[in-house]
């Protein structure tokens, strides 16, 4: 599914590449490439890119969903719609966003609440169940109002990378939609990178070093 958000003329859009790399198999992410983290803060969130995807994101560090209320606002660039299945576990959907049961197990999750292949997933997560956020809006980010009830995948933006100086007036929108949706946690899972943000230091310093060590690993011996 392609983003339907009207992007500026400058903006660069996901490719058909992009969005129809094989399933389980992943095309390169230019961002993010490697066995490097990028690391930084913003207000009270501290935030980190890596190279990994939202599937070994959620393998490698369970803790940051486990015990907690997701709000998910893009899959695979669109809108996650739960099935019946799902809804009987207490799923719901309100304007275009998806809403969970306390996750009691990564292994609950239905399997198609986040891509597979090229990812454009994004995830808010709150320690308690949130008021519905509103609905996903599809106007000019730029010029539409941020604020309570418009709702901005912004992952569809090429991942946003928060270390991209060209992508900071999108990073700079997302911490405006964050102000006001006050989660815990956001993770998106992007064209280029996997992007985390918490307010839990102490959360933030787990999933950092995990993350590291995988990386480690990927580099080997030195």
């Amino acid at each position: 599914m392609r983003p339907s958000l009207p992007l500026s003329d400058d903006t660069v859009r996901p490719s058909t590449d992009d969005k129809m790399a094989c399933r389980g198999h992943r095309l390169p992410r230019s961002a993010c490439t490697g066995t490097k983290m990028r690391t930084g803060t913003h207000g009270v969130y501290q935030w980190l890119e890596v190279d990994h995807n939202l599937g070994e994101f959620l393998s490698l560090c369970p803790g940051a969903i486990v015990g907690r209320y997701l709000a998910i606002s893009a899959v695979d660039s669109g809108s996650f719609e739960p099935s019946e299945q799902d809804r009987a576990a207490g799923w719901n959907a309100s304007g275009g966003v998806a809403y969970s049961p306390r996750v009691d197990s990564i292994a609950t999750l239905p399997p198609n609440c986040y891509g597979q292949c090229a990812g454009y997933d994004e995830w808010y997560i709150f320690q308690s169940q949130p008021s519905p956020l509103g609905s996903i809006r599809h106007e000019n980010v730029f010029t539409a109002d941020i604020g309570p009830g418009n709702v901005f995948q912004f992952v569809n933006f090429m991942g946003h990378p928060f270390s991209d100086a060209e992508m900071k007036p999108i990073s700079d929108l997302l911490w405006r939609q964050m102000d006001w949706v006050q989660p815990e946690s956001y993770v998106a899972d992007g064209g280029d990178c996997l992007l985390f943000a918490t307010r839990n230091s102490q959360l933030y310093g787990a999933v950092r070093n995990t993350l590291n060590a995988e990386l480690s690993k990927r580099s080997g011996p030195e």
